[in-house]
């Protein structure tokens, strides 16, 4: 009986044999990350862009200045313009008082001269023909001395116009225009040699400093000749001295 229920026993199935043992823990599932998702960091400027963007602003901070420079003297002009036009116009009021007080001082001195040197009507005519009387016998005078000197300078210029005509008809009055008209030449002539003479005249006077150079060197050079003759014969006279004392 024993071997009829050892043979009777049900073998353990594939999927029995197949699972594996499940342990008395169980398996820990990692829990998801449920904390916040960090934002990606920005990303770094490139300094070529800083530096634009810094030149720029430099750049329209200058362009703020001059902008600025420009209206200050704008306004300063303005208001120069505005004293200029006031200092003129002031000038012009003060130039217009003073003709009006000029013309007022001009009209009252002519109404006082007017009052103070008040002529009669017939003292102005009789004062013209007195100057007249006194004066008239004097350009009468005159005048009669022009005529006559006019009629002497006609007279003088109608004898020398004869004089010439006379001058020209005469027969060899050809052959002295002739001459006349070669004397331009003549006095050419004189002058070229005139030059010429001058020249000569310097070149006389080199000549002359020359020789006297001359004459003075060939006077030291005989000089120096007699000297040296001297010597010579001083030293032979002493050197014959010398041989007959001995």
């Amino acid at each position: 009986s024993s071997m009829s229920t050892e043979g009777d026993a049900v073998p353990p199935s594939e999927e029995a044999v197949a699972a594996p043992e499940v342990s008395g823990e169980k398996e820990t599932v990692p829990a998801a990350d449920t904390s916040e998702i960090q934002p990606a960091p920005e990303k770094a400027q490139d300094p070529k862009e800083i530096a634009k963007a810094k030149k720029k602003a430099a750049e329209e901070a200058v362009e703020a200045k001059r902008r600025a420079a420009e209206e200050a003297l704008e306004a300063k002009k303005r208001l120069f313009a505005e004293e200029e036009a006031k200092r003129r116009a002031a000038e012009e009021e003060a130039r217009r008082v003073a003709e009006a007080k000029r013309q007022a001082e001009l009209e009252e001195l002519k109404k006082e001269a007017s009052e103070i040197y008040r002529l009669d009507e017939q003292a102005v005519p009789q004062m013209t023909a007195g100057f007249v009387g006194v004066t008239q016998p004097i350009i009468d005078s005159c005048c009669s001395k022009l005529s006559e000197l006019q009629t002497a300078q006609a007279e003088l210029i109608e004898l020398l116009a004869q004089e010439d005509r006379k001058v020209m008809t005469l027969p060899h009055m050809a052959e002295v225009a002739q001459t006349l008209a070669h004397v331009p030449m003549y006095t050419q002539r004189l002058l070229e040699m005139r030059q010429e003479m001058d020249a000569i005249t310097q070149r006389v006077k080199g000549m002359r400093k020359r020789a006297a150079k001359l004459y003075t060197k060939k006077q030291q050079e005989d000089n120096t000749a007699a000297q040296r003759r001297q010597a010579s014969l001083e030293r032979e006279r002493l050197l014959l001295a010398q041989q007959q004392a001995q």
